[in-house]
């Protein structure tokens, strides 16, 4: 995505962060992409606090998330 600057400026690179901010958590962003928000994460204390909501967010799903055995006859077909 490329930065979005208007007449909002912060406003606009805020909202384009937080659209990423879930991506960053995962470890699914790079590029120009990773740059924005890791410069903007540096500035932004609203937007650093939106990353702590993602972070639990993403820590809660991944406890809540049952553990499944694999079945032994599918490892070996």
């Amino acid at each position: 995505m490329a930065q979005n600057i208007d007449s909002n400026g912060a406003q606009a690179v805020c909202s384009e962060v937080q659209d990423l901010l879930y991506l960053f958590v995962i470890g699914d962003l790079e590029g120009d992409d990773l740059s924005l928000v890791v410069s903007h994460l540096g500035a932004c204390g609203e937007c650093r606090e939106a990353l702590v909501q993602h972070s639990l967010l993403n820590k809660a799903l991944i406890q809540a998330m049952p553990t499944v055995k694999p079945n032994i006859k599918l490892m070996h077909a």
